[in-house]
């Protein structure tokens, strides 16, 4: 699961690892994946999508467009 979230003072938005804990609240991971935005510098008012699947989240990035960080997109077409 992933949250998109935009780093403050920038138009860019970034994915963060995420998981829903046993109340069903989304927690996010410190970093984003590409290392370049942690979590507390980001805006909190911002979550755009919180603790979505992989293919919502890749819709969700196609639809904003280029201000979604690269490095982070790439991640998700990444295969292992």
């Amino acid at each position: 699961m992933y949250s998109i979230l935009k780093k403050s003072g920038t138009d860019e938005l970034h994915l963060f690892p995420s998981k829903k804990n046993d109340e069903n609240k989304c927690i996010k991971a410190k970093s984003s994946i590409c290392r370049k935005a942690l979590l507390d510098d980001c805006e909190k008012v911002v979550y755009l999508n919180n603790c979505r699947d992989k293919n919502d989240t890749r819709e969700l990035c196609a639809s904003y467009g280029e201000p979604v960080c690269a490095a982070c997109i790439s991640a998700l077409y990444a295969t292992y």
